[in-house]
């Protein structure tokens, strides 16, 4: 890997965005797990909406559209799929497009919307982002943890610790990240026996590293903001 120097940062979603050359918007459990596993079962593209009405009106006005997501967690009851990963797994998309709100990942790539290389982050696709960070030449890049609030978004902040380092070309242990991800307030709400409509798998899932190759970059498509899947090699035109 070269080890041409790239500034880090990071900056909780809650905060005004800042100027930098690419941003990692970061969603652990589970907007961007669901997402890689989303394009792994072979969807085109993702519209990235900021509400569940936006969702709608975006399925509405284009009629091919998979909705999926969530609203406090649990699945809008007219929606096609949950914000859930393993959901995800067991669909084939092959072709397929999808509009994806989220309570924070969704929204944070909107707040981000105007940076110059957007991207969508998670365990599951970290490696290729750093690939991608360190291809395209940015030299300066904010990691955007979007839990609820700085202090209770460790599997958020977990996985932005971990991309400052492999961006950076050290070498480094991620299970410990991964820990992280297990031990965080986000995911003992998941294994609570008392939330039976949480899906404890999910958690698993989050923790898992590199399950796919690619990153998830976003586009500014005539005002829509779109995920695609990025190969590191061929795809890092502003």
């Amino acid at each position: 890997m070269s080890k041409k120097t790239v500034e880090t940062f990071i900056s909780h979603v809650t905060e005004p965005p800042m100027q930098c050359d690419a941003a990692v918007i970061i969603d652990v459990l589970r907007a961007f797990t669901t997402a890689s596993y989303v394009f792994r079962s072979g969807a085109k593209e993702i519209l990235v909406a900021g509400s569940s009405e936006e969702a709608r009106a975006l399925k509405a006005r284009e009629g091919d559209l998979i909705t999926l997501g969530e609203e406090e967690a649990l699945k809008p009851p007219d929606f096609d799929f949950g914000n859930s990963p393993p959901e995800a797994v067991n669909t084939m998309l092959s072709g397929g497009r999808v509009v994806q709100s989220t309570t924070s990942g969704t929204r944070g790539l909107i707040t981000y919307r105007d940076t110059p290389l957007l991207f969508a982050g998670s365990f599951a696709c970290a490696g290729a982002t750093a690939a991608a960070i360190r291809a395209c030449g940015a030299k300066t890049v904010v990691l955007v943890p979007t839990g609820p609030n700085p202090d209770g978004a460790d599997e958020d902040r977990s996985c932005a610790d971990y991309l400052a380092e492999i961006i950076a070309g050290r070498d480094v242990d991620p299970r410990p990240y991964l820990e992280r991800v297990r031990q965080s307030d986000a995911a003992r709400k998941f294994m609570d026996p008392g939330r039976p409509e949480l899906d404890p798998r999910d958690v698993d899932f989050a923790a898992q590293l590199d399950v796919v190759d690619f990153a998830l970059r976003a586009h500014n498509a005539a005002g829509q903001l779109v995920l695609r899947p990025s190969a590191p090699a061929t795809d890092w035109q502003h």
